[in-house]
């Protein structure tokens, strides 16, 4: 499989805001990636200097971030090629890679087994199964690192159902699945897509939806203690006709959380389940003549992400990139981009964001002064 080429570019544009209106001025892009496969991990060190991506064809590079173009033939920090396998979590350190391998079954590659990767290294140092439950087949969808980078958690999906497992990353052995989101009303769930620790760790978040009636999904959001595994409460988004899970973000500080549905996302605060504010992203909806298969990847994989100082937040829908203003709910800037960004990654000043796109490329922004 062919390795991309780090092609460095330099453009300038910047990003003024005007009320809601926004005029492009003058701004940083540095560093795109050839088109490929998909993004579909990304992460920037913690002092700045490292970005860290993963693809779905197995490619996982690491390289250094300067403001200035390097020179010609740098050596990245690393090159790996995983075998069968799709790269979908960093540790928040970039020590560490969570991967899911994958086996072929009725001629198709299906992943169902967890790797961790050493990024100092390349090396593989585990290899962990997950735990069968009522007769089916669990299949790892989504992943996410605990801040201690200790333990990892997984949504596993199974049919019309879906959990989280637990991992322990040091020790290679499974926690446990979490105790499963009540049906609420008696209606069906769908399962899980999306899981994130909050920032102390000791909460574990989780998307589904509940169906209705033959109309309508309820999508929701629904919180666990990481300690016990047991339940504590739902936050539910509103109905939708679609069967749309939310994607959600915490805030650095942990007090409230951010819930995109397909049409707005809502600001809740994490204790209560209050509303504090809604905001409207625009709505947009990639062609698919021109994009074919890429609806998926705008609905399901559409990022969300607060900035380190949660005064931020980028949301991405469709082939828009809007960063808001998060006590106001006005939008800063929207990025001139056409393509589903899949992951999004906030730099430590919180004045760029790298994006990671479905075609494989990966832009760095910055705006204001």
């Amino acid at each position: 499989m062919e390795f991309l080429r780090l092609a460095w570019t330099l453009a300038l544009a910047t990003l003024t805001t005007q009320g809601d209106a926004v005029a492009q001025t003058t701004a940083h892009r540095v560093g795109q990636l050839g088109e490929s496969a998909a993004v579909t991990a990304l992460a920037v060190s913690p002092d700045g200097r490292t970005v860290a991506v993963g693809r779905g064809d197995g490619t996982v590079s690491l390289f250094p971030y300067l403001m200035r173009m390097p020179e010609a033939g740098a050596p990245k920090k690393l090159d790996l090629q995983l075998e069968r396998a799709v790269p979908v979590a960093f540790s928040p350190d970039l020590r560490q890679l969570a991967a899911f391998a994958q086996r072929e079954v009725n001629g198709h590659w299906r992943p169902d087994r967890v790797q961790i990767w050493g990024l100092e290294t390349g090396d593989l140092q585990h290899t962990m199964a997950l735990t069968p439950r009522s007769g089916t087949e669990p299949l790892p969808i989504e992943a996410a690192f605990a801040p201690g980078g200790d333990v990892l958690a997984v949504a596993v999906g199974e049919f019309y159902h879906g959990s989280i497992e637990l991992f322990d990353v040091r020790e290679a052995k499974s926690l446990g699945r979490l105790e499963r989101m009540p049906p609420e009303g008696g209606g069906m769930t769908n399962g899980v897509t999306w899981v994130a620790f909050s920032p102390d760790g000791n909460t574990i978040a989780a998307n589904d939806y509940v169906v209705v009636d033959d109309k309508n999904m309820r999508p929701r959001v629904g919180l666990w203690d990481r300690h016990t595994r047991a339940w504590r409460s739902s936050v539910h988004t509103g109905e939708d006709q679609h069967p749309t899970r939310p994607r959600f973000a915490f805030s650095p500080t942990g007090d409230y959380f951010a819930v995109k549905n397909r049409e707005d996302i809502a600001i809740v605060k994490l204790s209560s389940g209050e509303l504090l504010r809604t905001i409207h992203p625009a709505k947009t909806t990639p062609d698919p003549e021109k994009r074919p298969g890429y609806g998926y990847w705008a609905e399901e994989k559409s990022a969300i992400l607060f900035s380190p100082d949660a005064r931020l937040l980028v949301s991405c829908t469709g082939g828009v990139v809007e960063i808001w203003e998060v006590p106001s709910g006005k939008r800063v800037c929207s990025l001139p981009t056409s393509l589903p960004a899949t992951e999004v990654a906030f730099f430590p000043d919180g004045k760029m964001l790298a994006c990671g796109y479905i075609n494989g490329t990966v832009q760095f922004w910055r705006w204001g002064q």
